[in-house]
């Protein structure tokens, strides 16, 4: 997690397509700009028009449109992974450092788990996700919410669909290590689930607030000293200090004594 206060936070959502993931994060991101909060909602491969991410996720989707043919498993994670780093580097990290927060639908964990799913051999994509581990640095998720929807009997467990949502709960196992993961059960309202996920962050926005006013107060504190500094000092005048006559105070009595002699004279 993140460690200078001063840092934005990592909130990730991930979880199976379908979840509804992609309209909590949408969602979290509106209320937290509600408050006050700084903070951008991301998506993996960001789809921002003229990005890496929007090229690799048309590649991705429409490759018989764009004059491809199939594409191999493996290149194709690959490029996501490249698409990855692209926003690591020039929107998130800076982001982060910003104090913006950062709300990311999709982390490596889908690289993982689909790229598996797909065939992808574990070598090859723990070889491509140290590489994605080693642009992020030092920075986990301050809080991961893997999504996950009641859909019963309709999810064929030993099929393509159980094996993507084991998938998920292993990663979510092995990584409580280096994160918080929480699995949130989206089988309610929009506005129900978002409340469970705004009671987990709650101590994060506390954090903020507690670190706004203390900053505040230290801010006041400098622009009262400033002022106290361009103040200038009183001159401050004794009336106890003897008097020193002048030239003009002894020629002035000088001249009114000897008026006065010449006045007795003439009597």
């Amino acid at each position: 997690m993140i460690e200078h206060p001063s840092q934005g936070k990592l909130i990730v959502f991930e979880g199976p397509d379908g979840v509804g993931k992609s309209t909590i994060a949408e969602q979290l991101a509106y209320r937290l700009g509600e408050v006050g909060i700084p903070c951008e909602h991301l998506a993996f491969p960001v789809r921002e028009p003229c990005s890496l991410g929007r090229l690799i996720d048309d590649l991705h989707h429409y490759a018989p449109g764009l004059g491809l043919g199939d594409v191999n498993p493996t290149s194709l994670q690959l490029m996501h992974i490249a698409a990855h780093i692209d926003a690591i580097e020039g929107r998130i990290l800076p982001a982060l450092r910003a104090g913006t927060w950062v709300i990311l639908d999709r982390f490596w964990w889908s690289t993982w788990v689909y790229g598996g799913a797909f065939g992808v051999s574990e070598c090859s994509l723990k070889a491509m996700i140290d590489l994605e581990r080693l642009h992020w640095g030092r920075v986990n998720p301050d809080v991961l919410f893997l999504v996950e929807r009641n859909i019963g009997a309709s999810v064929d467990f030993d099929g393509l669909q159980g094996q993507i949502l084991q998938g998920y709960r292993e990663l979510a196992g092995r990584e409580q290590v280096n994160s918080c993961v929480i699995t949130l059960k989206n089988d309610t309202s929009v506005e129900d689930t978002l409340d469970a996920v705004w009671e987990a962050i709650k101590p994060f926005i506390r954090s903020l607030t507690k670190s706004r006013t203390t900053s505040s107060e230290s801010q006041k504190d400098i622009q009262l000293t400033l002022l106290r500094d361009t103040i200038p000092n009183p001159t401050v005048v004794s009336r106890l200090s003897p008097a020193k006559p002048t030239i003009v105070y002894e020629t002035y009595w000088r001249f009114a004594v000897e008026r006065q002699e010449i006045f007795f004279r003439k009597l």
